[in-house]
């Protein structure tokens, strides 16, 4: 039977006064998909996910693009999350493929710099690179093209003050979720390469309509013509 580990980068337990919506997610992906939950402590045994192909979700906050990780604790950009992956004992080469979901805001976008400068390529690229430069293969690897919620929902609309306007009506519940969800951006990891093999190129820009007298910040995500 496939082994699902949901797994945060920190190096102590998240709790729900530490990071409420890292916590809900966690949680919810261990009641929906009978998963395990998981932390940078050296005890992960990710080597596990290894016996038929198993499922690894890396939760927490997007970070702008910028990392994984909870609030009020670690967060880890792509090479280092390859490394600490890697040390937590999952192998480069399993014998039957590791599916990976990056369950966090924007992973499957260009998000711009600390929401501010140029934009950077989407996380699910830069950690399929890492993964590839380490040596590892046969992975596929899931980014979510918008704002998740602690349920796997995703809204391509996030309004920054208001959270009845943030529209968590795309993708499904984690364990009824499609990998061809137009809403996900799928790489698959081989011995020579990493490619996309499902889904949209997306960037996130920040807009500021006039809703009433004051204008509304949003950050939003589209799909790139």
């Amino acid at each position: 039977m496939a082994l699902t580990i949901a797994y945060c980068p920190s190096t102590t337990e998240v709790t729900a006064e530490d990071d409420n919506l890292v916590y809900g997610a966690l949680n919810d992906i261990r009641m929906a998909c009978e998963a395990e939950i998981c932390i940078n402590d050296g005890n992960a045994k990710l080597g596990r996910l290894d016996t038929a192909g198993g499922r690894l979700y890396v939760v927490g906050h997007g970070n702008g693009g910028s990392a994984i990780g909870a609030h009020h604790h670690e967060s880890a950009g792509a090479h280092a999350l390859v490394q600490q992956l890697l040390e937590e004992g999952m192998p480069k080469n399993p014998k039957n493929q590791i599916l990976i979901h990056l369950h966090a805001c924007a992973t499957g976008a260009s998000v711009r710099v600390a929401y501010h400068f140029k934009h950077k390529q989407p996380y699910v690229e830069r950690f399929c690179r890492a993964l590839r430069e380490a040596g590892c293969s046969n992975f596929k690897v899931v980014g979510y093209a918008g704002f998740v919620n602690n349920l796997g929902r995703v809204s391509t609309k996030y309004n920054t003050s208001d959270e009845s306007k943030r529209n968590f009506n795309q993708g499904s519940m984690h364990k009824n979720l499609k990998l061809d969800d137009e809403i996900l951006v799928v790489y698959e990891v081989t011995t020579t390469d990493y490619n996309k093999i499902h889904g949209s190129k997306w960037k996130q820009e920040v807009s500021h309509p006039l809703e009433g007298w004051w204008p509304e910040t949003y950050y939003e995500i589209h799909k790139v013509p």
